[in-house]
């Protein structure tokens, strides 16, 4: 090895452990009421919020209506789902803002929205609980409506994909993780529940998590106010709570550092 190889090799190497090995091109920055579909474009990429990488988005989107409404509501589309980092204190997130008919049934009508994406976190940090907070609005003239918000997790991957690319509740490549299913759920009696959150608590620290919030809205059997909307659903947004590790480097920073000083070492012996 000639001694320009063996400088080259440890100053390069240095460089690495000193940016914590984050010298290649990082993720682009989540952009600020994006549409759900550019982040799905962003693909196994993806984009950062702080120190978080967010990828994989998938969304599946499902209609109908009982036996008292010959009618479906109107189809979801991606684009019309508006999407907004979050940061506090570190804990960085996602917000998902839903508008017009886009998020809303009329009485015996059903629709279910299901976004799915994955969340990495470089060590020495590890998620250890997801906070989330959603919201609705006001409604009137239904009897028997529901909103139901089910947030599923997948420990160390992202949610499977079906052959059509939408997303399936199926965690294969991972472990299946805790759920709050059924905690941000209400019966609609006027009005929606102000801010209703809920948090999760994983069982051990995760530097990959994939996400699932599957919002299901039901507009009731009787219909109060003439066919117009009953069960509408706002927003739902989630935070990645971490901690830090003890601070030991990690494997490959040690690996990193010795490939620089046996550099360094061997160039120094042949200046000897």
């Amino acid at each position: 090895m000639t001694q320009k190889l063996a400088l080259k090799l440890a100053v390069f190497a240095l460089l690495l452990v000193l940016a914590g090995g984050n010298m290649f091109a990082a993720p682009v920055a989540c952009v600020n009421g994006g549409t759900l579909q550019s982040y799905v474009g962003l693909g196994t990429t993806g984009c950062s919020v702080g120190d978080k990488i967010f990828s994989n988005f998938t969304d599946a989107f499902s209609t109908g209506h009982g036996t008292l409404n010959s009618n479906s509501p109107g189809n979801p589309v991606s684009t019309a789902i508006y999407v907004t980092p979050l940061s506090t204190s570190g804990n960085y997130g996602l917000a998902f803002t839903y508008f017009n008919t886009q998020s809303s049934v009329a009485f015996d009508q059903n629709l279910t929205i299901d976004i799915q994406y994955l969340v990495n976190v470089s060590a020495p940090y590890s998620i250890t609980s997801v906070y989330t907070l959603t919201d609705g609005g006001t409604f009137a003239g239904s009897s028997g409506a529901t909103v139901q918000i089910a947030q599923n997790l997948c420990l160390g991957a992202s949610f499977a994909v079906n052959a059509g690319g939408d997303a399936i509740n199926s965690c294969t490549a991972g472990t299946p993780g805790p759920s709050i299913a059924g905690q941000n759920s209400f019966a609609l009696n006027g009005t929606f529940p102000m801010n209703p959150s809920g948090t999760v608590t994983l069982s051990s620290g995760q530097t990959a998590l994939g996400v699932s919030d599957m919002l299901s809205l039901y507009g009731g059997i009787v219909n109060l106010n003439s066919g117009g909307k009953t069960a509408q659903y706002d927003y739902i947004a989630n935070q990645f709570i971490q901690t830090q590790s003890s601070g030991v480097p990690e494997p490959a920073t040690f690996v990193l550092l010795g490939s620089a000083l046996l550099g360094l070492g061997a160039l120094r012996r042949k200046r000897a």
